[in-house]
């Protein structure tokens, strides 16, 4: 963002994606919830490949 001229500070970027989130998330109309069948896969300590490993293993198993 700084490349491109836009003030961009880290601690308020985060402050403002978090309550864009919560917003969405609140709405009447529409709210941004997952699907009811949504699988979550915590990619914290996860490299890509394992990422890429567990998401293929969900998906076989409902095709």
């Amino acid at each position: 963002m700084k490349q491109k001229g836009i003030d961009a500070n880290l601690d308020n970027l985060v402050k403002e994606i978090a309550a864009r989130d919560q917003r969405d998330c609140e709405r009447q109309t529409a709210p941004l919830t997952p699907a009811a069948d949504a699988q979550r896969i915590d990619t914290t300590t996860l490299s890509i490949e394992a990422v890429m490993a567990q998401l293929l293993t969900s998906v076989s198993k409902h095709l």
